[in-house]
C-alpha cells in the first residue's frame, strides 16, 4: 500500500517531495529537471545538516541492512533544500 510505504520512508523526503511536485506544477521541464537536481545535491552532500536522512536510509538499506533507520527529520522549512547549495555548485545546464 503506498500510503504505508510513504510512513516507513523519511518524513524529510515525503516532504521535500510534496513540495517539489507543487513547485514542478505548471513548470518548465528544464526548469524542474533545475530544481530537482538542487534537491538531489542538497541531500547528498555529507558536509549538509539536510543530508542525514539520505544518509542514514543508505546505512539502513544497503550497509547494516537492518532495515530500521533511525530518521533525524531536517528543519520543518523544506526551503533550504531548493536553494543552491554553494561552495562550487554549478547549476545544472541543459
Amino acid at each position: 500500500d503506498a500510503a504505508a510505504a510513504i510512513r516507513r520512508g523519511s518524513p524529510t523526503a515525503a516532504a521535500v517531495t510534496l513540495e517539489a511536485i507543487r513547485r514542478a506544477r505548471g513548470a518548465k521541464l528544464d526548469d524542474v529537471l533545475r530544481t530537482d537536481f538542487r534537491v538531489m545535491t542538497n541531500m547528498v552532500r555529507p558536509s549538509s545538516t539536510l543530508s542525514a536522512d539520505f544518509y542514514e536510509g543508505v546505512r539502513a538499506a544497503l550497509v547494516d541492512k537492518d532495515r530500521s533507520p533511525a530518521w533525524r527529520p531536517a528543519p520543518d522549512d523544506v526551503a533550504a533544500y531548493f536553494e543552491a547549495p554553494g561552495d562550487g555548485f554549478e547549476e545544472l545546464v541543459l
